[in-house]
This record gives C-alpha cells, structure tokens and sequence, in this order.
C-alpha cells in the first residue's frame, strides 16, 4: 500500500475515535451547562463551572493522548493489542513532552489551550443566541400590545417587512434553522400576520397572541442551539485540528522507527501531499524536488529530514529497497534546483544573508537548518525570527522608525506575513516603536502592549488564506475603537484593507458592534445582493465583509478602503 494512503486511512479512523469520544463527552458539557442556567445560574460562571467540575481540560488531553499512541503504533505496523502497557506509557510520555514543531511547544502545552477554547465558545454563542431571541420576543410583543391598546405600533402596510425581520432575527438566535422555526410555530404565526386586513377581528388578535406564544418558545431552542454549536461544531472543530495534526505526526515517528528497523529499507522518496500545492514555496519543494545524488527527492536511510518538517505539513515517504537505490550521496548536487529558483525563493529558503552566503559557495544545508524551518522558511531579513515565528508570543520589540518611513515599514513586513499560516501583528507606535506579536490560525492578540502605547498606534496583521473573509471582522472594528488606534490593516493573499481614523470617529462606542456586523449589516449587505444591488460579480463570500465595513464605517465615522494586491 501506498505511503501516503495507508497514513491517510490509519489517521482518519483513528480521529474518527476520537471525535466520537469528543462528542459524546461534549454531550455531557451541553446538558451540564444547561442545567446550570436552568438554575438561574450566568452563562459565564455555568460554562466555568461545568468545565471544572468534569475536568474537560485532563479528559480531552487524554483523549488527544490516545489517539496520537495509536497512531504512532499503526505507523509501526502493529495493532494497540500487541503493544504492552507499558510501552504504550512510554510512548505517550515521548509524545507529549517531545516538540517538534517549529514553534518549540509540546503537545501537552498546545492541549491547554482548547479548554480556554470551548469556553469563549459557549459563552459568546450562547450570548449572541439569548440576545437575538429577547429581540425577537420583544418585537413580537410590541406588535400584540399595540393591537390590544389600540394603538397599533406598526402600520398594516410596514408590517410584512417587520416581520421579515423579526424572522430574520429568530434565525439568527437559533443559528439560521429554519426547520427549528417551523416546529416552534414562528414562521407560520408570522405568515398568517402578513395579510391582516382578511382576518376579523377574533382571528386577528389570535394571530397576534400566536405570534407572541411561538417567539417565547424560542429561547428555549435558541439556546440549546447554541450549546451544541459551540460545542459539537465550534470547539469540536478546534480540538479535532490538533489531534488530526498530531496524530499525523506521531503516525510518522512510528513509521520511520519501523523502517529504521529493516535492513531491507535503505532509503526514502519524499513526496508532496496533494495539499502542499495551495501552500507557499517552502523547504518541503527543494526536498521533494532536489537530486541528492540518488535522482529527485530520493534520500538514503539516515540521510532524510526529519518528518513534519514544518507545522501542518502532511509530505511523505516511500520506502526504497535494497536494489533499487543506485547513485551516490552527494548533497551538493542539490545546489542544481535551487540555483534554478528564483531570487525571491531562495530568500524564502535561507533569509536576505542567507541567499547572499548562498551564492557566495556556503552549503546550503547549513544554511537552511541554522534556525526553526518555519522561521526559515519566510527569509525575510535579521529580524525575521523576532517577527513571525510559529511560537505564540506577547509583544515583542523589534526596531524603532522614523515616522516618514511608516508605511514603508508595514509594506515590508506585510510582504512576509501575507505567506503565514497563523496571524501576526506589528505595532508601530506613535513615537515609532515597532513590536510584533504572533497568535494563532485565526486570531492575534496585541491588547498587551497596553493602552498607553495603542492609543493612536498604526497596526497591521495578516489573515491566513483559510481563515480571511477579505475584510475586516468586527473584533478588528471593536479594537479600533477600544484602544483609539490612529490606522489598522489588514492583509492576505488579495487584498490589503485599512481603516483610519479621525476626530470625529466614535471611540469607545462597541457595544453594539456585534450586532451592528453580524445582524444589521449583515442582513442589509444579503438583502441587496439578493436583489442584484451590487451586480452579477458580487460574491458574498468575498465581497460580504468588504460591503459592511463599508457600513460601518459610515456609523462610526472612519475612513475604510479595500484595495487590490495585484
């Protein structure tokens, strides 16, 4: 069987376990938390709670934990039953506290984080949920307390489009489930309202109270919707990454022991996954398409780069057998590829010094082993390592400007960051100090530099390509007027988008830009792309953040642009 198969079938039902676990224990927290608020208990302090109470942090670690000694047997060639318990111990020890990723943390420290996780996850989802079902509940109770006092709040002609958006709201609360509306009567109670000049008067009041009847219902629905979403969806999503990596990485140590081990096994192809092409040029393409003397990407045991060579990285191995390997070990000869990349690639490769040593006869592997590969790989300049490491950090300072040369710094850094898989930020500060901080896939944090310095600071950060909507989010938008930023952009493989402020911008004023983003907005910018507003180029999934930044930022008195990269 191929390499490359029999790791992809070994891993998915492996994480296939593990997701079953995950979800039935995940089952356990949402009845949990629920019972809480049942209570009368805040979400808050519910979520807190169940989550120590069950120990959610040490069950998923052992879970995590048993999946990746799995894996790491099956990569051995063995089944779990003809592994001692003992060695099976030894493995998860080797597992946990060995790093080998660019970012230097062990897998029990990366493992910390999912429980902090699962409960931003619960808590804003269910937040978000309860929020729109009270509007809901209020709308429809202004509508039948203004029919009984006689003073109707609502036109007859306004009332169908009141509706629509009472609808709309009451998607929002139970995550856009239409079929979960239909049971609870809201969607009929609101059709029955949309003509009220045919219904007598009998029927219309029990039409109004109907209404009133199936959007009190929602809540209820409403929430239970939201704790399975956070949990089975959102968090289940995050921990499963993790483990799928992971095992991923513990499969190929097991592999390699096994082959390691046989005589016959004298050396290794290394080839690309099928995912590596939507990836930036890296290491992974001199390995897999260098001649080392052996023909393109063909190492002798004991001579091939260690696998992952880098975070997320799912390139393999074949083996070669005794016979089939002919040629010399000749490292050298790689020199051939990579004098036929391009200048740009080889500063990816070795760094701006790096590429001018290289060219200047020094072997390049030392040059690409004389720091982390992920680090290696971006080769931007000296201060590379301290920019855009994988290793989240808090802020870190790196230079100071002058501030004519403001923009020529962001586009330089933005250049590098564009090609991240994790977000980063650079902070310039008004005097001109510059620190990164680096985050994770889908989010970074730079509240730590402090207000002092972010006060009327410029910041840019990158979005990865499986995480950007193009545009800004609305946690960008509330850190803009939260800590009173004087510029933010963004970046990513598109566009770059920037938001600039002014003395008449509403700092501080973000209570509401939630629901101004994902409710108001958002349902403006659908409503008008369904209508062809924008014209038969729009694309909501690209275009949908761009148009209600647009929005907003007439709200909230910014300037916003989005431009091209091209």
């Amino acid at each position: 069987m191929a390499a490359d198969k029999e790791f992809a079938d070994k891993v998915r039902e492996i994480i296939a376990e593990y997701t079953t676990a995950f979800k039935a224990f995940g089952d356990d927290v949402i009845a949990a938390v629920k019972f809480e608020m049942e209570k009368g208990m805040d979400i808050r302090d519910a979520v807190q709670k169940v989550l120590e109470d069950l120990d959610f942090d040490s069950h998923n670690t052992e879970l995590i934990a048993a999946a990746v000694v799995a894996s790491a047997i099956a990569g051995f060639g063995l089944r779990p039953e003809q592994v001692t318990a003992e060695a099976k111990a030894e493995i998860k020890k080797v597992l946990m506290k060995k790093p080998w990723s660019a970012d230097g943390m062990k897998l029990s420290e990366r493992l910390h984080g999912v429980d902090k996780v699962l409960r931003q996850n619960i808590i804003s989802t269910v937040t978000a949920s309860v929020n729109n079902s009270d509007s809901v509940i209020d709308m429809a109770r202004k509508l039948y307390d203004g029919y009984n006092s006689g003073k109707a709040v609502i036109k007859p002609a306004d009332l169908p489009e009141y509706l629509k958006k009472l609808v709309r709201q009451a998607r929002l609360a139970v995550q856009g489930d239409a079929s979960e509306l239909s049971k609870l009567g809201v969607l009929q109670a609101a059709q029955k309202l949309k003509n009220p000049d045919r219904l007598t008067t009998k029927a219309l009041k029990r039409a109004y109270k109907d209404l009133v009847e199936a959007c009190a219902k929602l809540e209820t629905e409403a929430v239970d919707k939201a704790l399975w979403t956070a949990v089975q969806e959102k968090s289940r999503y995050y921990a499963e990454r993790i483990a799928r990596t992971e095992s991923a990485r513990a499969w190929y140590e097991g592999y390699m022991a096994d082959s390691s081990s046989d005589d016959d096994i004298v050396g290794f192809k290394y080839t690309l996954s099928s995912a590596h092409k939507t990836k930036p040029y890296d290491i992974c393409d001199v390995y897999a398409n260098a001649d080392f003397g052996y023909g393109k990407g063909v190492f002798p045991k004991g001579k091939q780069p260690d696998i992952p060579v880098h975070p997320h990285c799912m390139c393999y191995y074949s083996k070669i057998f005794e016979g089939d390997l002919k040629g010399e070990w000749k490292p050298e000869k790689a020199r051939e590829y990579i004098n036929s990349r391009s200048a740009v690639q080889k500063q990816i490769l070795f760094g701006k010094e790096g590429a001018a040593r290289y060219n200047a006869g020094e072997d390049w592997q030392k040059l690409v082993h004389k720091t982390k590969p992920a680090v290696v790989r971006l080769g931007a300049d000296d201060f590379t390592s301290k920019a855009f490491s994988g290793k989240i950090s808090e802020p870190v300072y790196v230079d100071k400007v002058a501030l004519d040369k403001v923009d020529e710094t962001l586009e330089k850094y933005e250049k590098e960051m564009v090609k991240l898989d994790h977000e980063t930020a650079i902070i310039i500060t008004k005097e001109g100090k510059v620190f990164s901080v680096v985050g994770e896939e889908a989010s970074v944090n730079f509240r730590n530099i402090g207000e002092k310095e972010l006060e009327g600071a410029t910041v840019t950060h990158n979005h990865p390509i499986k995480e950007t909507h193009y545009s800004f989010s609305h946690f960008d938008i509330k850190e803009v007027l939260n800590y009173k930023l004087n510029r933010l952009r963004g970046v990513d493989e598109k566009y770059i988008y920037e938001i600039v402020t002014n003395q008449n911008t509403l700092f501080g004023n973000t209570n509401n830009i939630a629901i101004d983003f994902n409710t108001i907005a958002y349902m403006e910018v659908l409503d008008k792309s369904r209508f062809g507003d924008y014209g038969v180029d729009f694309d909501i999934d690209e275009d949908g953040f761009h148009e209600i930044n647009n929005i907003l930022a007439k709200k909230y008195k910014y300037y916003y642009r989005r431009i091209s990269r091209e």
